[in-house]
């Protein structure tokens, strides 16, 4: 799990619809790009070894790519609204007329799809169902995660309230985790 120290911009805040794309992939796709290359390292290696020597071994595990961003992406962060709008950007390429006030931001952009692009197809070729890695995705604020954590009593139990598949289509994680709650579905 790693977190991103971005935050979102004024215009993003201000409903500038390409600024909030590119905040969506500086908080969220750039996490998960780093996420699936070490999905890709433990499926081919059998394990991530890092600089200080310490070593995660794969063990065929279950594998959950968790984006906590500081702010809350609000409805993007639900997982089937986040594979809806990343389906399409997945085949995409953004561009723009030279001289674009954002045109590094969108070349920035790009090389992120391309990466995720590339860690996919790397993925896959060692057999893993598409939809397995689409399922294997989830993204929380550091708000929701500290609800999500609250009175957890472990990584299982945290990991079955972020991939429940009961939904209430809210798109918002923390009210879909109080309404199982309420119906006595989760604890």
């Amino acid at each position: 799990m790693r977190c991103k120290a971005k935050a979102l911009t004024s215009a993003t805040m201000g409903g500038e619809p390409l600024e909030a794309v590119l905040d969506f992939a500086r908080g969220l796709l750039a996490s998960q790009v780093q996420a699936l290359r070490h999905e890709r390292l433990l499926r081919t290696l059998g394990n991530i070894e890092f600089t200080n020597g310490a070593v995660l071994e794969w063990q065929n595990r279950e594998i959950i790519r968790l984006t906590v961003t500081l702010l809350s992406h609000s409805s993007l962060q639900n997982s089937d609204l986040f594979w809806t709008i990343f389906n399409p950007l997945l085949n995409s390429e953004l561009t723009y007329n030279a001289g674009h006030l954002q045109g590094s931001k969108i070349d920035t952009l790009n090389k992120t799809l391309s990466k995720m692009r590339a860690e996919i197809a790397l993925i896959l070729s060692t057999g893993v169902h598409f939809s397995i890695i689409k399922s294997e995705c989830a993204s929380l604020s550091v708000g929701q995660l500290a609800v999500f954590v609250e009175d957890v009593g472990d990584l299982t139990h945290f990991l079955g309230r972020v991939r429940s598949s009961l939904t209430y289509r809210a798109f918002d994680p923390v009210f879909e985790l109080v309404q199982r709650r309420r119906s006595g579905l989760t604890v």
